[in-house]
Formats: structure tokens, C-alpha cells, sequence
């Protein structure tokens, strides 16, 4: 090595441990910041408000921005403020200016060390590889356009390869509402996703983390989602089961944030989620919703083509269509106890006669794979239980799907 080459390299490490330097500085800062506006929240009497959007989104606070205290504040204090007095009567003293500008002060220092966070994780974090290749639903025969059959890679090509859009195609009234710089690129690319047909945050994360250089999970795509869902331009929730005892976290487009997203030129196509909602009362039905999603999740990262509710003949339309390696078959996700007989000949009726299910536990895929077997219809089953619990980080598109065959 010359002795430039030397220097280099020197300087490289000096400014390697700078950018770590100042991201946990920034880290340790924002903490600090955030246990001031908890301390502010108490001093002004909104113990009580702020208990209750933690009761709803446990979350709150800590995954919390500026915009998002900002907001806290502009509702609680209007909620706690005095009414204005009866005739005759003393109008009671405002509330503490001084706090006031306390709050202003603390929300603006935090979103400048969010800033300076953002920054270095862009430059310090590498992007992460997949593993392995995921897939999204395959294309489907309706009136509604659905997402295509592509592998999230590619969605990650495709979206490093987009310019963002002007902010003058958006809306007036929600330009100034939208974030500047890599905010508001966040923010159009969850939108791009979304509009794709994507209804699964694990899926969105993944991609945005790979086009970023970010963690999956990280704080600025959280955050980001947020904003969104604050200015109602996307929908989130998180749907349960209690048995197996998991849960799945979903997003969409409202109205808004499809009018926004087609000011943008995006072309919007219909999501899993809501597919189930328009074809199988998915609101209704929120508990077999949230199985027939993490069946397909489960598939596709185990390299299977999968699509919700797809078109098929017979009185009956099957939950999933999966699809690998020239093997296709649909599935009944099944949380009943026992089935009609007429379900499952129609099932095996569609797969050339071989049945193909999903049950909620391994007793109970039991029970279900007896009554196919009294009826003398020979095929493969798995479970929600079995498939959720092997780690991801274990799980290829070599491992299998299914758990049993029979004949």
C-alpha cells in the first residue's frame, strides 16, 4: 500500500466513525427530547389523552415525530381548553404560554435531529439482498385490475429506476401537508407500492428497505407510513387471530390516496386486502381475512406464486391460488371445524381431483384431513401454527409448504 493509498484509507475510517459519532448522538438527543415532551404532557394535564391513543396504538409515543406531537398537541389542548364564559362570569387564564413555546421548540429541534439521523443511516447503511426471491399475486381475469406477477426484486428494480414525480401534480391543498426532500420521496414510493397492489406492510417494507438502504423495520419507514395514515391518504390496520395467536399488519389507498396517486400518473390496481373485502365480506369475516393473507405470505416466500380469490368454475370459489414449478392448485383456508362434503369435491373437482387446505393448527388440519379422507379425495394440507412458527431468517423457497399428502 503507497502511502496515498494510506491516507485514503485513514481518512475513510475518520469519516466512517464521524457518520457513527453522529448518528448516536442524534439517536441519544431525540430519546432525551422525547422524554421532555412526555414531561411537557403531564405538567399540562394530557396524561389522560395521551392513555388513550396508546391504548389504541401501542406505538404512541415513542415511534412518534414532530408532526405526529404536533398534532397531539394542537387536539388535546384544544379538547382541554377553557369554553368561553357565561355572561357576567370571569374568563379562566389560558394555558401556559411558556409551554407553549416549549412544545414549539422541542417539535422543531427534533425534526432537525431526525434529519441529521436520516442522513446518516442513507450514507452508513448498505442496502440489504433478499435471500430469496418473493413474489406478488398472479395476474387475475376481472374487471378490477389486480397486481401483476412479479417478484418484489423486481418492484425494487422497477422503483429505483422511477423519478419522483413533481410535487405540482399533486393536489393544492396537500402539497404543504406532504414532506420535502427524502420525506416526500418516501412518501410517493409507498404510495407507488400500494397503488401496485401490494396490501402487506412486511411486503412494502421489504421493498422500500431495499431501495433505501434501510432496515425492514426501520423508524423512517414506520414514520412515513404514519404521515399517510394522519393525512388519509392510506388506510392501515392490524388484523388478529386467536388461534394461532398472530397477527398481520395491512395497508391501503383510500380515496384520496388513489385521486393522488393518479395525479401522479401511477396506475391503481386492486390489493389483496381489498379483494377480500369486495368478493368475500373480508370486514365481515376478519379472523378468515387475516388467514387467508398469512397463507399467502407464507407461500410466496417459500417461492410460490400466490393470488387471492381467484376466478375459478364451481358454486364454491376457492380463498388462494398457488402456483410453482408447474404445480398449481387452489386452497380452501379453513378455520371451521368441519366442512361440507360439497366444499371439498368441489376443491378436488378444481385440482384434478386432489383436495389442497389450510387449517389453523396442526389438531386441527388433523381433524379436516380425516373428513377428506372418509370421502376417499386424496391431496396436501398445511397450517397457519406450523408455517409461522419457523423464523424467517430459516425459511427458503426450498422449504416446503405443505406438511402432508395423502392418497
Amino acid at each position: 500500500m503507497s502511502k496515498a493509498d494510506g491516507v485514503v484509507e485513514r481518512l475513510h475510517q475518520t469519516l466512517v466513525e464521524a457518520e457513527r459519532d453522529l448518528r448516536l448522538q442524534a439517536e441519544a438527543q431525540i430519546r432525551a427530547y422525547h422524554g421532555l415532551m412526555q414531561n411537557l404532557v403531564h405538567r399540562l394535564g394530557l396524561a389522560e389523552h395521551l392513555d388513550d391513543i396508546r391504548h389504541n396504538d401501542s406505538h404512541a409515543p415513542a415511534g412518534w415525530g414532530p408532526s405526529e406531537w404536533r398534532t397531539f398537541f394542537q387536539q388535546a389542548l384544544v379538547t382541554n381548553s377553557p369554553k368561553t364564559p357565561a355572561w357576567g362570569m370571569t374568563r379562566c387564564p389560558d394555558p401556559d404560554k411558556k409551554l407553549r413555546a416549549q412544545i414549539q421548540q422541542l417539535t422543531a429541534r427534533i425534526e432537525e435531529l431526525e434529519a441529521a439521523l436520516q442522513r446518516a443511516e442513507k450514507e452508513q447503511t448498505a442496502p440489504l439482498q433478499p435471500e430469496h426471491t418473493l413474489t406478488t399475486p398472479v395476474e387475475t381475469k376481472t374487471e378490477v385490475k389486480t397486481a401483476k406477477a412479479l417478484p418484489l426484486q423486481q418492484l425494487v428494480e422497477r422503483l429505483k429506476g422511477r423519478e419522483t414525480p413533481p410535487r405540482t401534480q399533486i393536489p393544492v391543498r396537500l402539497r404543504d401537508a406532504l414532506g420535502r426532500g427524502q420525506r416526500y420521496q418516501r412518501e410517493v414510493q409507498i404510495l407507488w407500492l400500494l397503488a401496485q397492489g401490494l396490501s402487506i406492510r412486511l411486503e412494502v417494507d421489504w421493498v422500500l428497505a431495499q431501495v433505501n438502504g434501510l432496515k425492514p423495520r426501520s423508524g423512517s419507514i414506520r414514520r412515513t407510513f404514519n404521515r399517510l395514515a394522519q393525512l388519509e391518504l392510506i388506510e392501515t390496520q392490524t388484523l388478529r387471530l386467536s388461534k394461532p395467536r398472530t397477527s398481520l399488519a395491512l395497508a391501503r389507498l383510500t380515496d384520496n390516496g388513489r385521486a393522488v396517486a393518479q395525479a401522479l400518473g401511477f396506475e391503481v390496481r386492486e390489493g389483496e386486502w381489498e379483494r377480500l373485502l369486495r368478493l368475500h365480506e373480508g370486514d365481515r369475516f376478519s379472523a378468515h381475512t387475516v388467514a387467508v393473507l398469512i397463507f399467502a405470505l407464507h407461500a410466496r416466500i417459500r417461492g410460490w406464486q400466490a393470488e387471492v380469490m381467484p376466478e375459478a368454475n364451481g358454486k364454491t370459489p376457492p380463498d388462494v391460488l398457488v402456483a410453482k414449478d408447474g404445480q398449481r392448485l387452489f386452497v380452501e383456508v379453513e378455520r371451521g371445524e368441519r366442512e361440507k362434503a360439497a366444499k371439498w369435491r368441489n376443491i378436488a373437482q378444481l385440482n384434478g381431483g386432489r383436495v389442497a387446505l389450510c387449517a389453523m393448527t396442526p389438531d386441527h388440519r388433523a381433524l379436516l384431513v380425516g373428513d377428506c379422507k372418509k370421502q376417499r379425495l386424496p391431496g396436501v394440507a398445511t397450517d397457519l401454527e406450523s408455517l409461522i412458527s419457523i423464523s424467517w431468517v430459516e425459511i427458503s423457497t426450498d422449504t416446503p409448504l405443505w406438511l402432508e399428502e395423502w392418497s
